[in-house]
């Protein structure tokens, strides 16, 4: 199987990292511009760029900004109305309950603990060590960053962005391209 990224950064290297741990391999980058360092073969820009049949496409690049992560998204809704696939990229190193459901483009990396009933929106990315538990949805695009927790019953919007170690306590909602800050510590009643 051969994947093309959209992007060559950091956030790509450890994406591709995880498909290498799969035996995949890839075929070239998509970005903007070329970027410099990057392991791979720039192909061109994230759109109108012609990509081999029979691809697969990955979103390797990242965002922690609600505008970056709804450019993220547009990215993915665009490369898969050209019929190109994307299908979830799950860590061999990730615990996925049996009822969870993952999405299209979706990125889980190493030592994410998904708990039951959960829900992953499309291209959500559930960052390295970040824990979902049970009955959380999870928005198309949004970002749960490095070791965050998601407790039970929670809902977090579309785009939104939960930062570095916070904890989204029980049944508490972030908003649509919603904020929460490394650290921080969101009740349901706030």
């Amino acid at each position: 199987m051969r994947w093309i990224l959209i992007g060559g950064g950091g956030h790509a290297k450890a994406v591709a990292d995880m498909l290498a741990l799969r035996g995949q391999t890839i075929a070239g980058y998509l970005a903007l511009e070329k970027t410099p360092g990057s392991p791979w073969t720039y192909l061109g820009g994230d759109k109108d760029t012609e990509i081999p049949a029979g691809s697969f496409v990955a979103l390797g690049l990242g965002g922690v900004t609600p505008e970056g992560l709804t450019r993220r998204l547009d990215l993915l809704d665009y490369h898969q109305q050209q019929g190109h696939t994307a299908p979830p990229i799950v860590s061999p190193h990730a615990i996925i309950a049996g009822s969870a459901d993952i999405g299209t483009g979706s990125t889980i990396m190493m030592g994410v603990s998904i708990q039951a009933a959960a829900k992953i929106g499309m291209g959500a990315i559930i960052n390295t060590g970040a824990i979902i538990e049970h009955d959380c949805i999870i928005g198309d695009g949004a970002h749960i960053a490095p070791g965050a927790i998601v407790l039970g019953g929670c809902r977090i919007g579309r785009c939104a962005m939960i930062g570095a170690g916070a904890i989204i306590l029980p049944g508490a909602e972030v908003p649509d391209q919603g904020m929460v800050s490394a650290g921080k510590r969101l009740a349901a009643d706030t």
